[in-house]
Order: structure tokens, then C-alpha cells, then sequence
């Protein structure tokens, strides 16, 4: 598979990333615009048929490509420039305004990765990326301790690449978005993360 070879071939596999990415994103596009309408047509079970699995596994390999060669490749200025704006017209606003259920973990799995790779680079990209996933996943996983545990873990790694590689970019927020930011890491009396059981604060510290 590709994921399989980009594995073991690392940045030589950038020819073949290069001639099929654009068609990936297409892909991807289009099958998240399956999922909504199914969604809408159907209800939240939608999710849950054969159909929308197939499709978000799609949806899954695709993310899990990126992920995997952004991990290796070795131009990053050239990543930056050429795969990173597609890649977040594609996937940002389809995660927003994706019903709870049929967002993917692996969205914020890869802005994680390439949060970490791109550091500075990224900077001008961290607050469209917090505008997208920080809101809604904050709202998937403060409701329920026991749901989206894979959202969570992602949601965390996201916070802690930004505030290792890309902190600058945290200041550069409106104040209100910095404090809900800093309190989702920090967990103050008056917010939702200081409810959190110690079993999932023990998680996300591990994260961070």
C-alpha cells in the first residue's frame, strides 16, 4: 500500500505523493460530502451503517498517508508550501461542521504531526487550525468521560505540538480564545476540564 511504502521509502516518496495528492484531496472532499448528506438524509445512524464506515475509512487512509509521509519528508519548507494549504481546505471545515459522531480522530492526529515537523513554519496556520477542531472537540469530550477517547488523546498531542513548536502563535490569539486554551491544559476550578476524573487527567497529562 501506499502508507506501507512511504513507510520504507520515506522523502523518495514524493513523486508519488506529488502526482497523486490533489485527486486525494478530491477524494476526500467528496466522500466527506456523501457522508453528510447521509447524515442529514438519515440521522445520526447513519453513521453507524456499512456504507458511512466504508466511506470514513477511506476518509481514515487518506489522513493516515499524510500523516506518514509528512513524518519523513525532509523539505519542509517545501511541505509547507505546496501539501499544507490543500491539505487544510480539505479537512478543517469538513471536521466543524461534522456532526460529533462522524468526526475523525485522525484529523486532529495529523495537525498534531504537522505541528510538530513545521514548528515555526506553521504559525500563521495555528489559529485557522484552533478556529476548526478546538471548540468542537473540547465540546465532544467534556460531556462524557467515556466517549471519543481517540478524540481526546488527539485533542491533547494537538495542544501540546502547538505549545512546544508553535507557542508564539498561542499569544497572537484573541484573549478570551488564549485563556480557553490555556484553561483546557490547566483545568482552573471554573472550567470544565477541573471535572475531569483522574483517570482522564492522568491521560492528558501523559500528553502534555
Amino acid at each position: 500500500t501506499n502508507v506501507s511504502a512511504c513507510s520504507s521509502i520515506g522523502p523518495f516518496f514524493l513523486p508519488q505523493i506529488a502526482r497523486i495528492y490533489l485527486d486525494m484531496l478530491a477524494l476526500y472532499r467528496s466522500v466527506s460530502g456523501i457522508i453528510s448528506a447521509k447524515v442529514e438524509a438519515e440521522g445520526l445512524i447513519a453513521t453507524k451503517t456499512p456504507m458511512v464506515r466504508g466511506l470514513r475509512a477511506i476518509k481514515k487512509d487518506i489522513l493516515r498517508l499524510v500523516d506518514t509521509y509528512i513524518r519523513r519528508a525532509d523539505d519542509l519548507e517545501g511541505v509547507n508550501a505546496n501539501l499544507i494549504p490543500s491539505l487544510l481546505d480539505a479537512i478543517l471545515g469538513d471536521y466543524h461542521n461534522n456532526i460529533p459522531a462522524a468526526r475523525d480522530a485522525e484529523v486532529l492526529n495529523v495537525m498534531a504531526t504537522i505541528t510538530t515537523r513545521l514548528g515555526a513554519l506553521l504559525t500563521d496556520k495555528i489559529a485557522p487550525i484552533l478556529d476548526a477542531v478546538f471548540e468542537p472537540t473540547l465540546n465532544m469530550i467534556n460531556q462524557d468521560f467515556a466517549e471519543y477517547p481517540e478524540h481526546r488523546v488527539g485533542f491533547f498531542k494537538l495542544l501540546r505540538a502547538i505549545n512546544l513548536h508553535c507557542f508564539s502563535a498561542l499569544l497572537e490569539l484573541p484573549p478570551a480564545k488564549f485563556k480557553l486554551t490555556v484553561d483546557s491544559i490547566s483545568g482552573p476550578s471554573s472550567t470544565p476540564c477541573a471535572t475531569l476524573p483522574t483517570r482522564v487527567c492522568t491521560s492528558a497529562s501523559s500528553c502534555l
